[in-house]
């Protein structure tokens, strides 16, 4: 059993490190003010009335919180991707947890909840209703642990952080329950859920989660749904073969439990259900490069089918007569068909094959099994050598069960697993070869393999530390560094050794036709040793490498061995009992959306952000494409003559947008002037207006549209205690002819509109009255830069006189030839008058023809020639057309 839980990777511990405070000062470009400092008065002489568009938002999606990271940079806002309460959208139609990734979504989204209390060294199940929407899409749940003696705002500093338990993909719109049950750490004192989505362009729901103590832990032993019992198998439909490290990632998904029976050919509580249509692919370690003899076998059982139906198996090797295939085509079947028809009973299949014919040697290192027309079970995937002195089975864990027992001091990382010996013994597998999403920390982007190379974490606390110790094991297989040693936890890891295969030939190396051993040299333990598997290059996709007996040796000769997996049965074991639910955030349904009068369609949202260590929660006015927010209405005293408005927000995430104003009468009102930009509450705000309001007027809704497809988002000012401000002032203009502010007049010119604009005593601004349409550009004459030709376009440019835009312009080939001995020097078009005997006459024309009026342009090429200019003059004009970039003329 996993009895203590992984240290977070570098990001994840960057984020602990910064989540108690910066989030507090950075996720929004809001400055943090003092409790009951005073509210900043607007400009002199404007009313100024604050609309709270938090209104509309449930809590500040009240008990989670999340982050983005690209590269271990930390971030809390992104324009592709976001977390909300969808209302409805639960399971029994209540509200449901939903996240949003977008194309170009940050590498790593990670959600998360706040913490209830737990008990420690217990037994837990974590169990949750999932829908995930989207191909390509992974969402990977597990929790975080906080150890006990801390405090809320130092807490970030001793937790004890999770790697994936266990993950889902795309259940196509369909709600799914998943669990898994673990042990808390001895120092547990509080937990909460965590969840990673960072993977795939869709959505996912969560609904339901639960955390349930297993009330009778000591009499049953549950079988842990590890995450890893799917990693190394993906499923795909567009490749069926390994290429580079990029189109492997682009085509291959995790596979997911939804992809699991309960029946099993060895009884073990599960088997890979293969529908028809779907293919699945694992990795191992490349297939050793031994003598010429040396056969190797696949083998798998299966159920299910129909009389139409078959499973095809794609794999590279050399038949036993040394014929090359990159199909398995089974005796008496169809080419390229491993076997056809049903089976009503589990039945085998194997296939015996060579890896190498004379000195040819084909590197062998996946295998895809697909069903068409028909429904399967397949169990007990297993690829053996059948060389006595070497009785290897590569396949990683080909019998889908989870009913495999870890050494106590054990926890398998990212994509680890284990693999089943032909004795029935177990041992390790780690790699960074998995299909797309599996402990991923990359965006779609991002065409590199690997994400998280898996390693095997052994705890260190329950041995001497008072002394040194040498660790010791066995590995096998491997392309590139077949395995890498770290002593602690990060930060305070370091570096023990390495086993590098690259010198001794690569996936090609004769160390794979073996087990090696690796030895360290004394060393002072800390927490923690890893153990990973093999790495990758940016071109090749990884493979696994093996692991067996692990041992610490210490300087007085005391051993303290790592137990091997081995398989246990669990199913005459009692059924586990459940204590009540101890977790407060995973139902959604008592957060009621309220009543309110402001108006949100498109995507339109108000979204909701607080941090478990902050007393403020922060908010933002999202929208997301095509969008419009229309406020509910101000009252305002009658509005006078000369009366005006304004309307003030600050960005988050900044964009245009058209900001206008209803009347009472849902009269539209524009701005007259331009957005501006002054210092409101200590940030930035953008004032739109100002707005002339009709004498009467008594109210005003702010109307907010986004027409384009970007994401734009207002942020919350809180010391205004709103988001959007609107403000009203009577101006008293002063004469047009006042000697110190006359009236101005601005006229309209290429770069901006005309305006005409007063004086107001009262609040010391210029204030534009009228507002006209950018004017015409003043173009200077046309300018040649390349004269047309016969045959070949010219270009002509002119420049605007006030702003200095250019405009380029293609003119027409002319038609005209220059003639030299009866032939064009541009274009070769033989002269028509050429070789007459009267110099008066043409004898291929007629006398009463005016010249050039035989129909053709050009008014002499004809013929071949005239052909050969037509075929020239086209290419020309269209690549100069594209060229040239000419703009817009207003």
């Amino acid at each position: 059993m996993n009895r203590k839980s992984a240290v977070h990777r570098f990001s994840m511990m960057l984020a602990g490190i910064l989540l108690s405070f910066a989030l507090l000062f950075t996720m929004l470009p809001t400055v943090v003010f003092a409790a009951g400092e005073p509210e900043e008065a607007p400009t002199a002489g404007w009313n100024r009335e604050v609309l709270d568009f938090t209104e509309t938002a449930i809590g500040a999606e009240e008990g989670w919180q999340y982050y983005f990271a690209n590269n271990g940079i930390i971030t809390y806002t992104s324009s592709a991707a976001y977390m909300e309460i969808a209302e409805g959208a639960g399971v029994d139609g209540g509200n449901a947890l939903h996240a949003v990734r977008k194309s170009g979504a940050p590498q790593e989204f990670v959600l998360y909840s706040r913490h209830n209390a737990v008990k420690p060294s217990t037994m837990y199940e974590i169990s949750a209703q999932v829908k995930v929407i989207g191909e390509g899409c992974v969402l990977q749940m597990t929790r975080n642990e906080r150890m006990a003696g801390t405090t809320e705002k130092d807490a970030q500093e001793t937790y004890a952080g999770t790697s994936a338990e266990t993950t889902v993909t795309n259940t196509e719109g369909k709600w799914q329950k998943v669990s898994y049950t673990f042990r808390t750490v001895s120092g547990t004192a509080q937990m909460g859920a965590k969840m990673l989505f960072n993977a795939g362009v869709g959505e996912v729901y969560v609904d339901e989660i639960m955390i349930r103590e297993v009330t009778n832990a000591d009499e049953v032993t549950t079988a842990p749904n590890y995450g890893w019992r799917l990693y190394g198998w993906g499923k795909g439909v567009k490749d069926t073969g390994i290429a580079s490290s990029s189109s492997t990632e682009e085509k291959w998904e995790q596979l997911s439990p939804m992809a699991l029976s309960e029946e099993s050919s060895d009884n073990d509580g599960a088997s890979l259900s293969l529908t028809g249509g779907m293919f699945v692919k694992t990795m191992f370690g490349a297939l050793a490069k031994r003598n010429e003899d040396t056969t190797y076998t696949l083998s798998f059982k299966y159920k299910g089918g129909n009389e139409g139906s078959n499973i095809k198996v794609r794999m590279d090797g050399y038949t036993t007569d040394g014929t090359a295939f990159y199909w398995v085509t089974g005796e008496g079947q169809p080419n390229e068909t491993a076997l056809t028809g049903a089976a009503d009973d589990w039945t085998e299949f194997s296939y015996t094959f060579k890896a190498r014919n004379g000195s040819d040697w084909r590197e062998i290192v996946f295998v895809t099994l697909g069903a068409t027309g028909g429904d399967y079970l397949i169990d007990e995937v297993s690829l053996v050598c059948n060389d006595a002195d070497d009785p290897m089975q590569y396949i990683q864990n080909g019998s889908f069960t989870s009913w495999i027992e870890l050494d106590e001091q054990v926890v398998l990382e990212s994509t680890t697993s284990v693999a089943e010996m032909p004795d029935g013994s177990y041992v390790y597998t780690a790699g960074n070869q998995a299909p797309r999403g599996v402990g991923s920390m990359v965006n779609d982007a991002n065409t590199t393999v690997g994400y998280n190379r898996g390693y095997i974490r052994m705890w260190t606390d329950g041995m001497d530390l008072s002394q040194k110790y040498k660790l010791s094991y066995e590995y096998r297989g491997g392309i590139w560094q077949n395995t890498y040693v770290e002593n602690g936890s990060y930060p305070d890891n370091t570096y023990v050794m390495s086993n590098d295969n690259t010198a001794t030939g690569g996936r090609g190396s004769e160390k794979n036709n073996g087990w090696s051993t690796a030895e360290s040299d004394f060393i002072e333990l800390k927490d923690s040793v890893l153990i990973y598997g093999d790495s990758a290059n940016e071109y090749t996709a990884a493979t696994q490498t093996y692991i067996r007996n692990i041992k610490f040796t210490g300087e007085d000769g005391t051993e303290y061995k790592i137990a091997n997996p081995a398989f246990k049965d669990y199913s005459q074991a009692p059924a586990p009992e459940y204590g009540e639910n101890v977790y407060e955030y995973g139902d959604f349904d008592e957060l009621v959306f309220p009543d309110t009068d402001w108006e949100l369609t498109g995507g339109a949202r108000v979204r909701g952000f607080v941090h478990e260590y902050a007393e403020a929660k922060q908010y933002r006015l999202a929208l997301d494409g095509e969008s419009k927010v229309v406020s509910p209405a101000v009252s305002i005293a009658a509005a006078k003559e000369d009366t005006f408005a304004r309307v003030i927000f600050a960005f988050e995430s900044e964009g245009e947008l058209n900001v206008t104003l209803l009347t009472q009468d849902d009269e539209v009102l524009e701005p007259l002037g331009e957005k501006q930009t002054e210092k409101v509450y200590g940030v930035n705000a953008s004032i739109y207006g100002q707005y002339r309001i009709p004498e009467g007027t008594t109210s005003l809704r702010i109307v907010i549209e986004n027409t384009n497809n970007y994401y734009i988002s207002l942020q919350y000012v809180s010391v205004m205690k709103g988001g959007i401000g609107l403000e009203t002032h009577v101006h008293t203009f002063v004469a047009d002819d006042d000697a110190e502010h006359p009236a101005k007049i601005e006229e309209a010119t290429c770069q901006h509109g005309g305006t005409s604009s007063k004086y107001c005593s009262d609040c010391g601004e210029y204030v534009v009255l009228e507002s006209t349409e950018k004017g015409e550009h003043n173009w200077s004459e046309w300018d040649v830069i390349q004269e047309a030709t016969c045959v070949t376009t010219g270009r002509q440019q002119r420049t605007c006189e006030d702003c200095g835009e250019r405009e380029i312009e293609i003119t027409q080939p002319t038609g005209e030839h220059t003639y030299e001995n009866g032939v064009c020097t541009v274009c070769g078009a033989v002269d028509p008058n050429a070789g007459t005997t009267d110099p008066g006459t043409d004898p291929g024309t007629d006398p009463g023809k005016d010249p050039g009026d035989d129909g053709e342009e050009g008014g002499g090429c004809s013929g071949a020639a005239a052909g050969a200019g037509a075929a020239i003059a086209l290419p020309l004009l269209g690549a100069a057309v594209f060229a040239v970039v000419k703009r817009k003329r207003n």
